[in-house]
């Protein structure tokens, strides 16, 4: 199919700069007020329950009529979502689960709103997704679980968004402030966690007896923090995701957003998690790499280790650190037996174990579930060995595809999926429709290779 033009006010990037900011504002509020509602409707009051059916009626307007506003809005939300979900859930708010993918539906009716006003090319990329999500509900037919569909393929809809959505250039860096302010408010608030929220008072939060194992570290004297999102990991994801962006615009945006920029850092580092620590560094190689500044690189790759040294007594990381250099930590060690164990089920189970049946959200409803922490080999368990080929090959296209987009979407969205995909190696990040919308919408966007250069992003200072 070609390309054709698309009514930009069907698409909500109207003519007007204050319609697209007044959308987003206005859904992203409707968002916030529709799930705070909910939550009061567990008192049963049936008056609050009707206004929920009317926050969600004008929500599903909205998003069909300005489906692009939705996607940058939901965007900016998605991060804020998971904790109140969790605390929903620990004090049974009914529907919470129904509540929890009203998200999966705006992004849907989004996606069906900009088929209908607009074609796209499709890729190998493209086939290959659609073939995969095929396969899946095929598997379904001979065991499994429908909701582990929604679970490892929801990432989809931020990427589907992206190919629909081509960002125009003069809303590429609005997206791009979006998405710095809604993670730095999100590291903010995962800083004063750090400081003022002792961890017990969270696992009251989130109706538990004890802590989970990952809020703690082998050596680490302190407690990982996870701020608004599910948990540390999730959390510091998304602030590397969030950092990599900041560094590809960083020459766009004037100075003050350096601190927005530093409170996601130190986000990133109270997360105490290595793989989003190796993610960031990824794709901010890539990026001076690309743009020529290797020495650059090599003189901030030794300033930062000289800080990362120094900082390590300061904040109780000593013995994190050895464990880590000495590669007997207990969950590097974790990582490798799940690892190998996975393989050993691929290879039993050529055709796959069915949907829902491997990975952390698997173990939550079956202890007896496989558990992986990868996604690649997630797939590969649930889905069959050729459908984890096809992953990989959906993934290293995809940032082949961004790239050979020369523009400055293009070498932001390729760092930035860089890093994902070493997320992916090694957590269940496939499973997080936040940190997927981060990496994904903007890939879905470089893939159009539309190279817009008759205005350049100015230069601010």
């Amino acid at each position: 199919m070609s390309s054709s033009p698309a009514n930009p006010i069907a698409l909500g990037v109207g003519p007007s700069p204050s319609l697209w900011r007044l959308s987003a504002i206005a859904l992203a509020a409707s968002w916030a007020v529709f799930v705070l509602l909910l939550y009061v409707s567990s008192f049963r009051a049936e008056a609050w329950g009707l206004l929920g059916v009317v926050l969600l009626a004008s929500t599903t307007y909205f998003a069909w009529h300005w489906p692009f506003a939705t996607v940058l809005a939901l965007v900016a939300v998605l991060p804020f979502q998971p904790l109140p979900t969790m605390i929903a859930q620990a004090v049974d708010v009914p529907h919470i689960h129904m509540i929890s993918g009203v998200k999966e539906g705006l992004f849907l009716i989004a996606i069906v709103s900009g088929l209908s006003h607009r074609r796209i090319k499709l890729q190998t990329v493209d086939y290959i997704l659609v073939a995969l999500i095929l396969m899946t509900i095929v598997s379904r037919l001979f065991g499994g679980y429908w909701m582990g569909i929604k679970d490892d393929w929801e990432f989809a809809l931020p990427f589907f968004a992206g190919r629909l959505f081509p960002i125009p250039s003069k809303y590429e860096l609005r997206w791009v402030k979006i998405v710095l302010a809604s993670m730095s408010i999100v590291a903010v608030l995962g800083i004063l966690e750090y400081l003022f929220v002792p961890l017990e008072l969270r696992i009251l939060w989130l109706g538990l007896t004890k802590a989970p194992e990952y809020y703690s570290a082998a050596g680490y004297s302190g407690e990982r923090i996870g701020s608004t999102l599910a948990g540390p990991t999730e959390f510091g994801n998304c602030c590397a995701l969030a950092f990599i962006f900041y560094w590809a615009y960083k020459s766009h945006l004037r100075r003050w957003w350096m601190a927005g920029a530093a409170c996601i850092g130190i986000g990133l580092f109270l997360s105490v998690t290595r793989g989003a620590w190796l993610a960031a560094a990824l794709g901010v190689a890539l990026l001076e790499v690309r743009t020529g500044r290797s020495v650059r690189l090599v003189v901030g790759v030794l300033a930062g280790a000289c800080l990362f040294l120094a900082l390590l007594p300061v904040l109780g990381l000593k013995g994190y650190y050895k464990e880590t250099t000495s590669l007997q930590d207990p969950s590097l060690q974790g990582h490798l037996a799940t690892a190998r164990a996975s393989v050993d089920a691929a290879l039993d189970h050529p055709l796959g174990t069915g949907p829902g049946t491997a990975g952390p959200r698997a173990v939550e409803r079956d202890p007896n579930a496989i558990g992986i922490e990868g996604s690649f080999l997630t797939i590969s368990v649930e889905y069959g060995i050729f459908a984890g080929v096809l992953f990989v090959l959906f993934c290293l296209l995809c940032l082949k595809g961004c790239l050979d987009n020369p523009s400055r979407l293009g070498l932001a969205a390729a760092s930035v999926l860089l890093g994902y995909l070493s997320m992916l190696a090694i957590t269940p990040a496939h499973q997080s429709l936040a940190t997927a919308a981060l990496a994904l919408f903007p890939a879905g966007a470089a893939l159009n290779k539309k190279v817009r250069t008759s205005k350049p992003l100015p230069v601010k200072r």
